[in-house]
């Protein structure tokens, strides 16, 4: 019985038949195989080439000179010019149709108006000017109830 089991053993082969290596292979059943340490070692090698080749190109990247790249204190700051800020107008009329209305602030602006119109819901509502301050559009309504008596300052 211990005869049988010495075919799996290179020291209890046949004497003179020489081992062919992986090129010279004729039997099909052989392949190619690595013990685990080289395999690991394989494996080891390949993550740091990939390491060190991403972190050269972020270096790379970090000193490219682009635009997007230069800091805060390179850049010229912008000076903030701050437009007073008109928060009402003068609503005059209010239409159903929208084109009656664009032909009533055609109208107006001919006649050198600053007009425009707000849609809110199914109506459009027509207004006049731009003011900062309540009191200012107040004053300007008293002068627009001669021609639209129903006209009211409003949020523009």
């Amino acid at each position: 019985m211990a005869d049988i089991q010495k075919e799996f053993f290179d020291q209890f082969g046949e004497k003179g038949k020489k081992r062919s290596s992986f090129f010279q292979t004729q039997d099909p059943r052989e392949h190619i195989s690595f013990s685990f340490d080289a395999l690991l070692l394989t494996i080891l090698l390949l993550v740091m080439c990939v390491v060190i080749i991403y972190a050269t190109g972020v270096e790379i990247g970090r000193q490219a000179k682009s635009p997007l790249s230069r800091r805060t204190e390179d850049r010229p700051i912008a000076k903030t010019v701050e437009k007073p800020v008109k928060k009402f107008t003068i609503q005059v009329a209010s239409y159903q149709e929208k084109k009656v209305a664009e032909r009533e602030v055609e109208r107006l602006r001919k006649q050198g108006v600053e007009a425009f119109l707000i849609t809110s819901g199914k109506s459009v509502a027509l207004c006049i000017g731009a003011f900062e301050t309540r009191g200012s559009a107040d004053r300007a309504v008293a002068e627009l109830q001669k021609r639209y008596k129903d006209c009211f300052v409003r949020n523009r």
